[in-house]
């Protein structure tokens, strides 16, 4: 675009957005709205924000379709080994079954008509770090293209990009994706315009 203001205007609502994304959806803020879904949802239904039903209702869709694959409560599991981790001891038959019985999406009920979240078991935690960036980014596209602007690179940390439009005179934004060892080569690039992609690496 030619007009640097609006541009850079268009740019910090988006920032802006993206940190009350992060406000609402991280659970390692404590006054995040997930935060206080996981404190209270296994105690009483608590009624969330539309957006962040609808997050949790297509979290479900995916955990249905992949039979299980898929799961933003297996916070308990992911603990067991991020501890097992740090100590260098692998976590006992147990440990591993009392986690277990804490996840699943079968334990979350979603009530569409009020917007409202429950747990049916105490210990339930729900964790959308596997969803939350790649929702952060749609947004950012959805908001750009809302501000006219049709063409944009969103990068989240590297790994998670949207590519809106094309910069002018290219078929599309080329992006390398960077060797998972040797950090300073890529082992392909590709053009993307109008579409996403993800890696568990990065993209430079």
């Amino acid at each position: 675009g030619e007009d640097r203001r609006y541009l850079a205007d268009a740019a910090q609502a988006v920032l802006d957005e993206i940190e009350r994304l992060e406000g609402q959806l991280s659970v390692f803020r404590a006054r995040s709205e997930v935060s206080y879904v996981n404190a209270e949802a296994a105690r009483r239904p608590v009624v969330v924000e539309p957006g962040l039903f609808g997050l949790l209702s297509l979290a479900a869709e995916i955990w249905a379709e992949t039979d299980g694959a898929f799961d933003v409560t297996a916070a308990p599991l992911i603990d067991l080994w991020r501890e097992a981790e740090r100590t260098g001891e692998e976590p006992s038959e147990k440990a591993i079954r009392a986690a277990a019985a804490k996840v699943g999406m079968e334990h979350v009920v979603l009530d569409e008509s009020s917007n409202m979240v429950g747990f049916d078991t105490v210990g339930v935690r729900i964790d959308l770090g596997a969803v939350g960036k790649g929702c952060a980014v749609a947004r950012a596209a959805d908001m750009l293209r809302e501000f006219g602007i049709d063409a944009a690179l969103v990068s989240a940390g590297g790994s998670s990009i949207y590519a809106l439009g094309a910069p002018e005179g290219a078929e599309g934004w080329k992006l390398g994706i960077r060797h998972p060892c040797r950090l300073d080569s890529r082992v392909e690039t590709v053009t993307l315009r109008d579409c996403a992609m993800s890696t568990s690496g990065g993209v430079r």
